[in-house]
């Protein structure tokens, strides 16, 4: 009997540890339905997309998210909107490659939102970096879901016209 308990405080322990819940007071919120062990992974998820906090854009990289020294701040930033900084010159190509190109949406909003620093909490502006570089994130993926579409389509078509040629033929 000890060893059908253990077993089933075994699986119990295995199953996932939390339970997403709803209320009319709180709305949607999750419980945890077992004790956790210190250190235990409960959830991991890759991020759609990720941006440096306003309070620290000058002090972690916008691409990697290295922390600079303390006391001391990236010098590497984009010529156009200086509103993203960088570790190094390796790590600004690959930003403007994938989501920062120089005059794309994210640096030109960025640009504009230089002059409205000082009119908002520190924590709008975090919010709309991580908002703008969402959409500038999912404008991309649709983009190259259209082009994966569209060269699929036309493939299907180049090969629709073969085989009727290949017919034709015999």
């Amino acid at each position: 009997n000890n060893n059908n308990n253990n077993n089933n405080n075994n699986n119990n322990n295995n199953e996932w540890p939390l339970d997403l819940r709803y209320s009319n007071d709180k709305g949607r919120y999750v419980i945890c339905t077992r004790d956790l062990k210190a250190g235990e992974v409960i959830m991991r998820s890759k991020a759609y997309a990720a941006t440096v906090c306003d309070d620290f854009y000058t002090k972690i990289c916008a691409w990697c998210f290295k922390q600079a020294e303390i006391n001391q701040t990236f010098e590497i930033c984009c010529p156009i909107c200086c509103e993203v900084f960088y570790c190094s010159e390796q790590c600004k190509i690959e930003s403007e490659k994938n989501h920062h190109p120089q005059f794309g949406l994210e640096c030109c909003t960025l640009k504009n939102i230089i002059g409205l620093r000082f009119q908002f909490v520190t924590d709008d502006l975090s919010d709309m970096r991580v908002i703008l570089r969402t959409l500038v994130k999912f404008a991309k993926d649709s983009q190259n879901n259209n082009s994966n579409n569209s060269n699929s389509n036309s493939n299907n078509s180049n090969n629709n016209i073969e085989n009727n040629n290949n017919n034709n033929n015999n």
